[in-house]
């Protein structure tokens, strides 16, 4: 991924080692969770407090996203969602893609809607939705479903 698309906070701290940095760009590229600690976040920036790391990055040109775990728990990577369009164009609201997100992970249906998806880009038209994504770090999937229809997640898992 590239390092542009990518912003690095640790407890009070902005993550500037280079080391920590391509870290998290590899588990990004390779969807793998990374285990937030202070050895593998470049050291302790708050001595004695509890942390919390959190990464900003876009993947594969889709808007930005952000991503949080504390110390001993994992940066989830290995799941997320790469693109979605809906009436053929591409969704760029990141709250959409959280949204579609927290349904991914929870499994539950994600309905496809002029409101789910930020607005109706064809009015008077039925629409579909692609959405790309993975999960458990498999390839990517993508899917396809009708404007009142749900997405209910591939059960490649």
């Amino acid at each position: 991924m590239s390092r542009s698309n990518l912003a690095v906070f640790y407890g009070p701290s902005w993550v500037a080692d280079e080391r920590v940095l391509n870290a998290i760009a590899t588990a990004i590229d390779r969807r793998q969770d990374f285990l937030v600690s202070n050895g593998s976040m470049g050291g302790d920036p708050a001595v004695g407090i509890f942390k919390h790391a959190i990464v900003l990055h876009r993947l594969h040109g889709s808007p930005l996203r952000a991503r949080v775990a504390g110390e001993g728990q994992s940066l989830p990577f290995g799941t997320d969602i790469q693109l979605i369009t809906y009436g053929g164009a591409i969704v760029n609201d990141p709250t959409i893609y959280e949204s579609a997100y927290r349904a991914l992970i929870s499994n539950s249906p994600f309905p496809i809607n002029n409101n789910s998806m930020g607005g109706d880009t064809l009015p008077g038209t039925l629409k579909t939705a692609t959405v790309t994504y993975y999960r458990n770090q498999q390839q990517p999937v993508t899917e396809t479903r009708s404007e009142g229809d749900s997405f209910r997640w591939s059960a490649r898992d």
